[in-house]
């Protein structure tokens, strides 16, 4: 798991109240500016928090684009960006991958990592060539 962002990322974050209005902010953020999904969260209280890095202009369009969409769903969103992240501060809000026996399922999903994709995502796309 990283343990610091870049020293020039920004950080982004999204929370919306349910799964739906969060998908279709990630992808309103994704599609404003070049930023990288870093995790996703979803909480015991049906709410779903989105993590980006990328430059502090582009996170600032991507999570104002991100919570425009979410508030027209209803989703409630709470939304922040904090310019150049310390290492200290990444720690703090970096989460290890979760899973919740209770849904079944990974409550903390890492899809990517501050320096680029995670480990896990070549790991699952190169099980699913060999398949």
């Amino acid at each position: 798991m990283p343990t610091a962002a870049p020293p020039s990322d920004a950080f982004g974050v999204l929370e919306t109240h349910g799964w739906t209005p969060a998908m279709v902010a990630l992808d309103a953020m994704e599609k404003s500016a070049r930023v990288r999904v870093w995790q996703v969260e979803l909480n015991d209280f049906s709410g779903t928090c989105i993590k980006i890095l990328g430059p502090v202009d582009s996170v600032r369009t991507a999570v104002d684009a991100g919570h425009a969409v979410a508030e027209q769903m209803q989703g409630n969103p709470v939304s922040t960006v904090i310019p150049r992240l310390s290492s200290g501060g990444f720690q703090g809000i970096n989460s290890p991958v979760e899973f919740s026996p209770l849904i079944q399922q990974n409550v903390v999903k890492e899809l990517a990592s501050p320096a680029g994709p995670s480990a896990n995502a070549t790991a699952t796309s190169t099980q699913t060539e060999k398949n």
